[in-house]
């Protein structure tokens, strides 16, 4: 019994870690073509998602979809496709590879969401304006 568990464990494990990097590339060119085409038509998007709603406050979070962030991320996905690709030749034996796989997602989908984030990007090309006219705030 416990090593037909392990057999499909591992299976499904190096499904995940040589599927990975080819569906992130794809993901990534596929964001590629769509910052062009973005580009293209001139369009952008803000999207208000609502996380949680009270009586006395609600928290929700703002995500800007631009050729720039879209482009962003898509470069962002690229090298971590290529170091995922990477880290199957080089740790391949590991027994912790898994795990480096899902906190190489895990950092991928917070990078993303800096990039989409609405008010870390104002706050980015905010100071840059300012930087540009001169203007010193104290």
């Amino acid at each position: 019994m416990w090593p037909q568990i392990y057999i499909r464990i591992s299976i499904s494990k190096m499904i995940i870690i040589n599927i990975l990097p080819i569906i992130l590339i794809s993901s990534s060119l596929l964001l590629l073509f769509l910052s062009i085409f973005i580009i293209l038509i001139n369009i952008s998007y803000i999207i208000e998602w609502e996380l949680y709603a009270n009586l006395a406050y609600r928290i929700k979070l703002d995500l800007i979809l631009e050729w720039r962030t879209i482009l962003y991320s898509s470069i962002v996905i690229f090298i971590s496709s290529i170091v995922l690709k990477f880290s199957n030749q080089y740790i391949k034996n590991d027994k912790n590879n898994l795990r480096f796989t899902y906190i190489v997602l895990l950092f991928v989908a917070s990078i993303n969401l800096l990039i989409l984030w609405v008010n870390f990007y104002s706050y980015f090309f905010r100071q840059n304006e300012i930087i540009r006219l001169g203007i010193i705030i104290h």
